[in-house]
């Protein structure tokens, strides 16, 4: 989206597994401010590349991300911020989501994240949200059909996805 289709300058993607009345809830999320005029094939791509991933995962490019999330949580241990969000979670749902963290991700494989994206999109709920400048109108918001925010539950239990 930034390099081959020159649409946006930036484009970020955040997947997050919380606890909800003792279930999990697992959201993936796609933010990409696009150039104006370009939003349907941007959506367009968004949801053809999180689809993808249930069939292809870069081996390569798992390995880069898996060094940065390690590097990330390292540093990121050392603020209160942190900290609180690990009591709170501890205290509240009974779940140590620091003491096997690093475990879980090196466990990571590009076929375990194949199986999981099968399995969210099966049960995915989807949403998109267009912000858009007030001359612009509302017919973009019309036309568009596929979604690039996705949310939904799994039935399938948190302690699974570390195994």
């Amino acid at each position: 989206i930034r390099l081959q289709m020159q649409a946006a300058y930036t484009c970020d993607a955040k997947g997050e597994a919380t606890l909800t009345m003792d279930k999990p809830v697992y959201t993936l999320t796609v933010m990409c401010p696009v150039q104006p005029g370009k939003e349907e094939s941007v959506l367009r791509t968004i949801n053809e590349e999180v689809a993808r991933l249930s069939q292809h995962v870069d081996e390569s490019l798992l390995d880069k991300v898996k060094s940065h999330v390690r590097k990330r949580f390292e540093t990121g241990t050392q603020g209160n911020a942190y900290w609180d969000d690990v009591i709170y979670k501890y205290v509240h749902n009974g779940v140590d989501n620091r003491a096997d963290y690093p475990l879980i991700i090196s466990a990571q494989t590009a076929k375990r994240i194949q199986w999981f994206m099968k399995e969210f999109m099966k049960h995915a709920g989807k949403v998109t949200v267009v912000m858009l400048p007030k001359e612009m109108g509302t017919d973009l918001f019309h036309r568009m059909k596929d979604l690039a925010f996705v949310r939904k539950n799994i039935k399938t239990p948190m302690k699974r996805m570390a195994h």
